[in-house]
Formats: structure tokens, C-alpha cells, sequence
């Protein structure tokens, strides 16, 4: 950690390099601070300055000041042209909306066209029907299930997928009890239980 934090000192003040270059460099740098304590702290606030010196005329540019000679062209230079076809890779099938992130698809199917993702349809209780591992929530189990090609596999075999109704079903009590906490009503907060144990 200390020999990370001399090479980007000395990145900074390469004067110094006679004196913490090598393998000594951590015993030559106690020294120093044990004849002048706040040495490194200078030196370190120094190399800060001559970094923050060195940002400046990236920091105009981005605040629309005018910037230092020659900047403004290599920063233009270095990104690369982006096309109108790759900004919005992702398209709805049921309507035109277009989206940067696949995430922002499925949250758009979900709200404005009530399509759920797999995983919901198939999240029957608290504990998943296919590994039978207890996971507490139903958003956890549709989480699990996300994650889990062959459990969700598994359920598409064994169960008819759920409804509308029966989701808001099987997710209500969870879902009312987040409300209540985003409302202040902490005292409705229940952690995750442990699972039932069946003996027989």
C-alpha cells in the first residue's frame, strides 16, 4: 500500500526519485518522517496540486469555459463517432419505443404493456418448487429464478404459469408491507424467517 501510494508521488515530483526510488524506499521515507514528521504530507499535498494542475484544462472544457491551447481537439479526437443506430439498440416488439439498456425494455414491457418477465409467472410461494430451497420472498425466488436457467426449466414443466391476478396474489403481502416502509412505517418491516422444518 505505502510503495502504491510513493509511485504515484513520484509520478507527480520525480525529483524525489533519488531519494524513494529502489528497494529502500519505505525505510528512506520513515526516515524522513521521523526527522520531519509532516514531510510526507507536504510532498503528498504537493503531488495533488501538480495532478489537479494537470486536470485543469480537461475541467474547462467540461464547464464550457474557454479551454487551454490544443485541448478541445484531442479531447474531440479521442471519442469516437457514435452512430444513430446504436443508441437505442433495444426495441419493444409490441410498439416502436426504442432503449440504451435491455433493463429499460423490460421495465417499459412490464408497465406499459404488462408483460412480466418469466420469472414472476412462475413464483408460486416463498420457496422455490423446483430446488425446494426456502428463500423468504417471492421477490427473492423470482430473483433466484432469474438467475437459475434450470429451476425456472424445471416449473415451466411442472406448473401452469400464473396469471395476472395470481401474481398480485402471491406478491401482495410483500409488496403492501414495502409500501408501509417507504411511507415510514418501520414497525411493518419483517425479515426473512427460517424455513419450516417437516418432520414425517
Amino acid at each position: 500500500m505505502v510503495a502504491a501510494d510513493i509511485k504515484l508521488v513520484l509520478q507527480y515530483l520525480p525529483d524525489l526519485g533519488p531519494l524513494l526510488d529502489g528497494e529502500q524506499s519505505i525505510c528512506r521515507l520513515l526516515d524522513a518522517i521521523h526527522n520531519e514528521p509532516c514531510w510526507w504530507v507536504r510532498k503528498t499535498k504537493a503531488a495533488v496540486a501538480v495532478f489537479l494542475e494537470d486536470l485543469r484544462p480537461w475541467s474547462e472544457l467540461r464547464a464550457d469555459q474557454r479551454p487551454a491551447s490544443g485541448a478541445e481537439e484531442t479531447f474531440r479526437a479521442d471519442v469516437p463517432p457514435v452512430e444513430q443506430a446504436d443508441v437505442l439498440p433495444f426495441r419493444c416488439h409490441l410498439c416502436s419505443s426504442g432503449f440504451r439498456l435491455r433493463k429499460h425494455l423490460g421495465a417499459h414491457l412490464a408497465r406499459t404493456h404488462k408483460v412480466w418477465s418469466p420469472s414472476r409467472h412462475y413464483t408460486l410461494a416463498e420457496y422455490c418448487h423446483s430446488c425446494h430451497k426456502w428463500y423468504g420472498s417471492a421477490s427473492q425466488v423470482a430473483q433466484h429464478l432469474k438467475q437459475s436457467d434450470a429451476c425456472l426449466w424445471r416449473l415451466c414443466h411442472l406448473f401452469p404459469p400464473l396469471d395476472d391476478n395470481q401474481i398480485a396474489q402471491v406478491e401482495g403481502e410483500e409488496k403492501s408491507r414495502q409500501r408501509l416502509l417507504k411511507n415510514g412505517h418501520w414497525n411493518a418491516f419483517v425479515g426473512v424467517g427460517q424455513r419450516a422444518l417437516f418432520y414425517g
